[in-house]
């Protein structure tokens, strides 16, 4: 058991049970992490990318990866892969006139609430002897609400 600026976590040895493969898991390999499927509800529904591919995959793409930046490490040794909104001018997702993006990235900070893009996150990496242990955060697919209000910036919200 453990604590971050999350909150709290606990870990225990996996039993012989079923496996469930959850939206937005993620998978260290090395220096590289990958994300499995997992949608952003809002207006519309929308996987997030790595580079121009989805992060599972498709027919015309394989399965992408983000390589792991050790400089967005914090001074706790943790890092983040998190999933980041940026809505078109209306606070709506636009898949048809790419205004709008969401996407799986690293970050040395794993929420972001207000500006132009949110944030939430996926999974904390934790830098130990020059690897990386994932503590997965236990997600299903994220619904996503924006409020611009008359006076401030744009705030973000992550259900």
């Amino acid at each position: 058991m453990g604590r971050n600026p999350l909150g709290f976590w606990m870990g225990g040895p996996g039993g012989g049970g079923a496996d469930f493969r959850h939206p937005f898991t993620v998978y260290v390999v090395g220096g590289r992490v990958r994300v499995s499927r997992g949608l952003v509800l809002a207006n519309i529904a929308m996987e997030p990318e790595i580079g121009n591919a989805p992060i599972g995959g498709d027919a015309t793409h394989a399965q992408p990866s983000l390589t792991l930046d050790v400089s967005l490490v914090d001074d706790l040794n943790q890092s983040w892969v998190c999933v980041e909104v940026t809505p078109d001018a209306d606070g709506k997702l636009d898949v048809k006139g790419k205004t709008s993006k969401v996407v799986a990235v690293q970050r040395d900070h794993p929420i972001a609430m207000t500006g132009p893009t949110g944030r939430a996150p996926l999974a904390m990496l934790l830098r130990k002897a020059g690897g990386w242990q994932v503590l997965q955060i236990a997600m299903f697919h994220f619904r996503y609400e924006t409020v611009q209000p008359a006076n401030g910036p744009r705030r973000h919200f992550f259900l």
